[in-house]
Order: C-alpha cells, then sequence, then structure tokens
C-alpha cells in the first residue's frame, strides 16, 4: 500500500485558525473535506484544523447544513456573479 505524506500542521494555534478562516473567506464556507482537499492533509488532520477553529471561533461561525461544514458570520457568502454595486 503506497501511503502519500500529508502536509504539517503549523504548531501555532492561530495560524492553524487563519488557515481555516482563509477557506472560509475564499470558499464561503469550510468542511473537513475541503481544508483535507485544500492543504493536502489526512482526514485527522483536517478534523484538527477544524476542531482548533471551531473552539477558537465558535462565536463567528454558524452550521452550514448544505454544505455540511460552517460559515463566518459577517462575511459574504462567495457569488458566482460579480455585481457592481457603485451607484455613482
Amino acid at each position: 500500500m503506497h501511503h502519500t505524506p500529508h502536509t504539517p500542521l503549523p504548531i501555532d494555534l492561530s495560524k492553524r485558525v487563519d488557515m481555516v478562516v482563509a477557506i472560509c473567506i475564499s470558499k464561503g464556507f469550510v468542511n473537513r473535506d475541503l481544508l483535507a482537499h485544500y492543504y493536502g492533509l489526512s482526514k485527522l488532520q483536517a478534523s484538527t484544523l477544524l476542531r482548533d477553529f471551531l473552539e477558537q471561533r465558535v462565536h463567528d461561525i454558524r452550521r452550514d447544513d448544505k454544505n455540511n461544514g460552517y460559515i463566518l458570520i459577517g462575511y459574504p457568502k462567495r457569488r458566482e456573479t460579480h455585481e457592481h454595486r457603485n451607484t455613482h
């Protein structure tokens, strides 16, 4: 059986949480599978990252049942269209 090495996680908690926040902002949501795919992590590593994020940002997130993940409150969901809202 071939074992693919996974990306090591940063030791610093704030850097781990920032990794998850970056995905939330970029993709509009985050879940374990997205973390594993985006950063080349094992599912266990991705679960660890997600747990750290949930513990540290508990008041800044809400559950996203559509994507089986979480959304940061205060950040707009990623839009497929890029409308120009400036009215002047």
